[in-house]
C-alpha cells in the first residue's frame, strides 16, 4: 500500500473521529484516560511516549474545536501526528471498515494504487446482478 493512502486512510479515519467527538465530546474523557494508561506502560519505547506526550499537551492546552482541528489537519504536521494518535478506540470496527474499504475502492479505481497493489480488495462493481 502507497503512503499517499495511507496518509489518505489516515485522514479520513481522523475526520470521522473527530465528527463522532463532536457529536459526543464526552469521548474525549475515553481519549485522555486511555492516553494517560498508554504513558504508563512500561514497554512503551521512550520515542512512543515523546509523541504522545506531545498529543498530551496538545490535549490540555487547547479547546475541543483546536484539537479537533489539529486531528484533521492536511498537511505534514498532521500526518506526522496521525502516526502516533491517542484516539484508536473512539470508532467502532464497523465505522473503520466501512469508509477505508470505500477510500481504497476508489483510490483504485482512480488509478492510484499500482495493479496488483490490494488485489484483495473485492470490487463490488463487477458481481454480477
Amino acid at each position: 500500500m502507497g503512503h499517499d493512502l495511507i496518509d489518505r486512510r489516515s485522514l479520513e479515519l481522523n475526520r470521522l473521529v473527530a465528527e463522532k467527538i463532536r457529536q459526543h465530546p464526552e469521548l474525549m474523557d475515553f481519549v485522555r484516560n486511555k492516553l494517560d494508561r498508554t504513558l504508563s506502560e512500561p514497554r512503551l519505547s521512550n520515542s512512543c511516549k515523546d509523541a504522545l506526550r506531545e498529543w498530551q499537551t496538545i490535549l490540555s492546552s487547547h479547546s475541543l474545536n483546536e484539537i479537533l482541528e489539529i486531528l484533521t489537519q492536511d498537511s505534514y504536521e498532521g500526518q506526522r501526528l496521525h502516526q502516533s494518535t491517542p484516539f484508536s478506540g473512539v470508532l467502532s470496527q464497523q465505522e473503520r471498515l466501512e469508509p477505508v474499504y470505500d477510500l481504497e475502492i476508489n483510490w483504485k479505481g482512480n488509478s492510484y494504487l499500482r495493479d496488483g497493489e490490494r488485489e484483495d480488495i473485492k470490487d463490488e462493481t463487477s458481481v454480477a446482478e
